[in-house]
């Protein structure tokens, strides 16, 4: 419970009045807890995860063959590195972009649909893929020209392979993400709507 202090009132003492607490909106947003109102099956099993998946392990099975040979995998390593950190700012330079709908009266629509809190939580997730995708990638690097064993070298680069391809396609759908936000924000701004008088639209699917 907090407390505030009404200037009209002569008397400070008594010019305590109890103030409910809003809810924390930076618990709300932890990264767990948000993926958890994202819903974790519709980050995880997704066409996108499954092509990547895929890939992974078509690499992983021509690494243990020796079709891919040892150079192959260390210019995957030094490519995946490069492309992950790019893929990164990337993701921080779309989320940027999309930041700039929300003034206060897209924010009040989006609250009214109940979508506010996962709006924008497509860019974080692929955020932290394209991390993943460097740390695997920088490992890859390190396995590959440090001479350590096929067994170890073909996990790595399928760890690296998997999370580039996750990050990567991941990205390409928040093109749609963006391009959302970006119809429904013309909407709401064509049909007027002001906060305290919203037309109840249809709630977007803004993810």
């Amino acid at each position: 419970m907090s407390y505030s202090v009404g200037p009209e009132l002569a008397n400070p003492e008594d010019a305590t009045q109890p103030v409910e607490e809003g809810p924390d909106y930076y618990e709300q947003t932890r990264f767990w807890r948000a993926a958890r109102v994202y819903g974790f099956r519709d980050l995880i099993v997704t066409p996108s995860n499954g092509l990547a998946v895929a890939t992974g392990g078509a690499l992983f099975g021509l690494y243990l063959s020796k079709n891919l040979k040892v150079d192959g995998a260390q210019a995957l390593g030094v490519a995946y590195a490069s492309l992950g950190a790019a893929l990164f700012g990337i993701v921080l330079a779309g989320l940027a972009v999309v930041a700039a709908f929300f003034d206060r009266e897209y924010v009040a629509a989006l609250r009214e649909v109940g979508s506010l809190r996962v709006s924008l939580f497509g860019f974080w997730w692929v955020a932290a893929l394209s991390v993943g995708a460097l740390v695997s990638s920088v490992a890859l690097t390190v396995a590959a020209f440090g001479g350590a064993s096929r067994v170890v070298v073909a996990v790595v680069l399928t760890l690296a392979t998997v999370s580039f391809f996750a990050a990567l396609l991941g990205a390409l759908e928040l093109v749609g993400t963006l391009m959302r936000h970006g119809l429904y924000r013309a909407e709401l701004a064509g049909r007027g709507i002001r906060i305290g008088r919203s037309a109840e639209p249809s709630e977007p699917d803004l993810r």
